[in-house]
């Protein structure tokens, strides 16, 4: 099976699209869980990702603890992103006055809450 993804320019902006999601690297299966409850052992990571909106390709990523915040690494994931950014989409998370700083810092309309909400 084939796949063709649409091939993005280096120097077309991009509509940036950011969320997170937690990664289980160490621990018990899911099964004993639900049968017996959580054990002491269990280690979560969060994966933090930046992806192009029309191309699906991953422009940023970053890993972390799952106690540090998702907008504390919106900085952190526009830094990899080498073209120029046209907007940045999130969900509630990114409503910070901070990640509206760092977004107009690289030349796009800082994101709002109805570019935040799905269609």
């Amino acid at each position: 099976m084939s796949v063709k993804l649409p091939v993005v320019p280096k120097d077309q902006a991009v509509h940036v699209v950011v969320d997170s999601t937690g990664v289980k690297v160490y621990g018990e299966g899911e099964w004993k869980v639900r049968t017996h409850g959580v054990g002491k052992r269990r280690t979560w990571r969060k994966l933090h990702l930046g992806v192009d909106s029309e191309s699906g390709e991953i422009l940023g990523a970053v890993v972390t603890t799952n106690d540090i915040a998702d907008c504390e690494v919106l900085p952190d994931i526009l830094e990899q992103i080498k073209q120029p950014i046209e907007q940045v989409s999130g969900d509630g998370v990114y409503d910070t006055f901070d990640c509206y700083d760092t977004i107009t810092e690289r030349g796009a309309p800082a994101l709002s809450h109805s570019l935040m909400q799905p269609d």
